[in-house]
């Protein structure tokens, strides 16, 4: 008798299932596929965004850098940056570089001489850290930290404070905001400029108490042996602009 065969090729249960699950695995694999691109994408955007936005804060920093090298030609203060950043040699990629983060910048030798040197003109410190911090987008007390040993630092910071080192008037660059250093009220008049020369005028600017804010520096020059800086103040945005003139001993660069 021939014996009757129950195995029917797909018509069997167990051909039936092995397909049902080779299917269900094509489909998890397509969506896990699907799921991998899509996280791909997301973080090639999230790199992108994030290279286009260091890109822009970059190129505000090397334009706010240029402008304020512009505006403040001649100032010691910009010109004690200057010095100090030059008396260090380093090797490595700029801080602007995403390779920076990598490989940091090491500094290789200093030029210790220049900056005791330039310790002895300096007679504002703070100002000089902001112009190194604008024009070179670096930290200037890090830097000095990491480019003199402990009796080096002594010497430096030495001469910074010693009174009798430090006799150049302060030049405070412009775009600074002054205040009042006087601890009597000061009256301060308005200024005109005509053709190209800031003169005093006997039209009152107003008068401030000590500790208030004067204006922004616009212009500055000496007068009699004493720096006097033109100052500007707008009380509604840019509308009603008005100028003023100050001297050196009436004011400060600091929120005392």
């Amino acid at each position: 008798m021939k014996k009757e065969n129950t195995n029917n090729g797909l018509n069997s249960p167990l051909t039936a299932l092995s397909v049902a699950g080779t299917v269900a695995n094509h489909e998890e694999g397509q969506k896990a596929i699907g799921d991998s691109i899509k996280a791909l994408r997301i973080i090639v955007v999230g790199i992108g965004v994030v290279a286009i936005s260091r890109y822009g804060y970059s190129r505000f920093k090397k334009l706010r850098s240029d402008r304020f090298a512009k505006e403040n030609v001649g100032n010691p203060n910009l010109t004690a940056a200057a010095i100090i950043y030059e008396s260090f040699t380093r090797i490595g990629f700029p801080d602007s570089s995403l390779l920076s983060y990598l490989i940091p910048s090491i500094n290789i030798s200093t030029d210790e001489a220049a900056l005791y040197d330039i310790a002895s003109k300096v007679s504002n410190v703070k100002a000089v850290s902001e112009s190194y911090s604008i024009l070179f987008d670096r930290n200037l007390f890090q830097d000095i930290h990491k480019g003199l040993d402990t009796d080096e630092l002594k010497t430096f910071w030495n001469i910074i404070n010693s009174p009798t080192s430090n006799q150049t008037q302060t030049l405070y660059p412009i775009g600074s905001t002054l205040y009042s250093a006087s601890k009597n009220k000061i009256t301060v008049n308005k200024a005109v400029n005509t053709n190209g020369n800031w003169k005093g005028t006997s039209e009152l600017y107003d008068t401030f108490e000590f500790r208030e804010e004067l204006g922004e520096v616009i212009a500055h020059g000496v007068f009699e042996g004493q720096n006097y800086y033109i100052i500007e103040s707008s009380f509604f945005g840019f509308f009603n602009k008005k100028q003023g003139v100050v001297l050196q001993h009436q004011v400060t660069n600091e929120k005392i």
